[in-house]
Order: structure tokens, then C-alpha cells, then sequence
């Protein structure tokens, strides 16, 4: 089973800088804090950043731009698809994932 996971940036890449917190890490670092030994034999994780903006700041173009890495995805073979994301445009991003995904 191949999952390829995107990297957006967002809440869940974000980091204390100085007085700010600021979406800095990629889809590598955050994979790091996962124990891949845990997941069944035969599931391959393919990760790749599509970038690391806060998420109230993904235009719909980005968006638009991640839907179709997305879809390409699946169809190139992938069996699942998984995006990292902030919290503040999930709920948008997701309701465009599944409007567009056919």
C-alpha cells in the first residue's frame, strides 16, 4: 500500500521563533515524530512539501495547485492520500478536496 503524504505548512509545522510562531517545518521533520516501524508490512509512506505557510493564508490557487498534486497522485497509484494542514482553512481545503475529487 503506497500513502503519500503532503506537507502545507500550518499549525502543525509551526514553531516558537523569537516572539512569533511561524510554520517552518518540512514534511520530513514532522515524519520524524512518527514511529514508522509501527505501521503494517507493505504500507510505503512517499512524502513530499507543497509548502509552509499558515494555513489562513493558502490562497485558492495553492489550494487549487494541492488538489491537483492530489489527485495525481492517486492517479499514479497511490492508495491513500494524507495532507498535513493547519486548522484554519481545513474545514475549506477539505470541502474543495471533496467537490473536486471524482
Amino acid at each position: 500500500m503506497q500513502v503519500m503524504v503532503f506537507g502545507t505548512g500550518g499549525t502543525i509545522a509551526s514553531r516558537q521563533v523569537g516572539d512569533a510562531v511561524v510554520a517552518q517545518l518540512g514534511i520530513a521533520d514532522l515524519l520524524t515524530a512518527v514511529d514508522l516501524h509501527m505501521l503494517p508490512d507493505g504500507v510505503e509512506i512517499n512524502a513530499v512539501d507543497v509548502g509552509t505557510s499558515p494555513s489562513f493564508a493558502l490562497s485558492l490557487d495553492e489550494m487549487s495547485r494541492l488538489a491537483l498534486r492530489v489527485f495525481r497522485a492517486l492517479e499514479e497509484g497511490a492508495d491513500a492520500v494524507a495532507v498535513t494542514h493547519g486548522t484554519d482553512s481545513m474545514e475549506e481545503t477539505v470541502f474543495l478536496l471533496d467537490l473536486l475529487h471524482v
